[in-house]
C-alpha cells in the first residue's frame, strides 16, 4: 500500500466515524474522552491535515461506533448514503411520471 492509499483510507475512516457519530447521536468530544485522546484530536486529523490518526485510535473509534475497522476504511458510508438517496429520488420520480401519465 502506498502512502497516498493509506492517507486516503484514513480520510475515509475519519469521514465514516464522523458520519456514524452523527447518525448515532454521539458527539466527537465524547468519543475523544472515551478513547482517551486529547480534545480536538480527531478534528485535527480530518480534512487533509498533516496530523494522522493512529491505528490504535482508529481501532478504538471503530469499537465506539460499533463498526468493524475494515468497514470503516474500505467503504465510504457517506457516498453510499448519497447514492441510496439518489436512487430513492429516481424511484419517486418514476412513480410521479406514471401517475401523471395515467391522469392524461
Amino acid at each position: 500500500m502506498t502512502i497516498d492509499e493509506a492517507v486516503r483510507k484514513q480520510e475515509i475512516a475519519i469521514k465514516n466515524i464522523l458520519y456514524l457519530l452523527k447518525k448515532q447521536g454521539k458527539k466527537i468530544g465524547d468519543l475523544e474522552i472515551s478513547i482517551g485522546v486529547a480534545k480536538g484530536y480527531i478534528s485535527r486529523c480530518k480534512y487533509g491535515s498533516k496530523q494522522r490518526i493512529s491505528f490504535l485510535t482508529m481501532l478504538m473509534a471503530a469499537d465506539y461506533v460499533e463498526t468493524p475497522l475494515q468497514d470503516l476504511v474500505s467503504e465510504d458510508f457517506v457516498k453510499e448514503l448519497e447514492l441510496e438517496e439518489i436512487q430513492r429520488q429516481i424511484e419517486e420520480l418514476k412513480r410521479l411520471k406514471e401517475k401523471l401519465l395515467r391522469e392524461e
